[in-house]
Formats: structure tokens, sequence, C-alpha cells
């Protein structure tokens, strides 16, 4: 093989694997620490769940991706998640996946406060991930 083709070769596979990370970043933008972060708006799980259902592609534009308040009252409880809200008005509220996030001590019937980043429509629920505890308050 010349040498002159070996370095094209080189030189196109180290401006892939960059062009692959940068489109990595914007389309799955790091959130590292979400306390600093401006929220988009503050909502009930209700009004979210309205936001996507009422008219999902401005909801879409205006909410994807972005982080976000949302208060509700817990409706189940999962293994690194919790839902959120009433009924068939439900959002899915992610927690971060870390060895030093403790996991949510939250029950049934809790009253929370939870900042997070949302993703959208997920079939029937409204689903946000990274979500942080702000506060909490037991029935």
């Amino acid at each position: 093989m010349k040498k002159s083709n070996l370095r094209s070769r080189i030189l196109g596979g180290t401006l892939f694997l960059i062009l692959i990370g940068v489109a990595g970043r914007l389309i799955f933008p790091p959130f590292g620490n979400l306390m600093k972060e401006l929220p988009e708006g503050n909502f009930t799980a209700s009004e979210l769940f309205q936001e996507f259902t009422g008219d999902p592609t401005d909801a879409y534009i205006r909410l994807a991706n972005k982080v976000i308040i949302l208060e509700g009252e817990v409706a189940a409880t999962g293994d690194g998640y919790i839902m959120v809200g009433k009924d068939m008005c439900v959002v899915r509220c992610i927690f971060r996946n870390s060895i030093y996030d403790r996991k949510p001590d939250l029950k049934t019937g809790d009253r929370v406060n939870l900042k997070g980043v949302c993703r959208g429509l997920n079939m029937t629920e409204v689903l946000v991930t990274h979500c942080i505890i702000l506060n909490k308050a037991k029935k």
C-alpha cells in the first residue's frame, strides 16, 4: 500500500470520528449540572400531558430536549423512575443513573417537584429524563 493512500485513510477515519462526536453532542447534549440550567417552564403532570396530546408538533418544537420543572402526585414508583399524575395523564420521570445519586424514597401519593429534561410523548405517557427532586411532601 502506498504511503499517501494510508495517510488519506487515517485522515478520513479521524474526520469521520470527529463528525460522529460532534453530531452525538448536538443530538444528545450533556446535562451535567441540572440545578444551574434555567427551566423552559413549570408544569403540572396533567398540563404537560395536555400540551403533548393537544398539539404534539408545537409541544415538540417548544419542549423537546428542554429543561422543565414538573410538579404532581406520585402515581407509581419503580427502579430508577416514578410515574407522576392521575388517571391516564401520567408522566414517567427517569432519574439520573449515577453511583453518586441516591435512589428516592418516594411513595404513592407523595407530592413532588422535579427538574428534568422533557423528551416528549412516548406512546401513552410523557417522558422526562435526568430528573432530580427539588422538594417533596408527604400526603
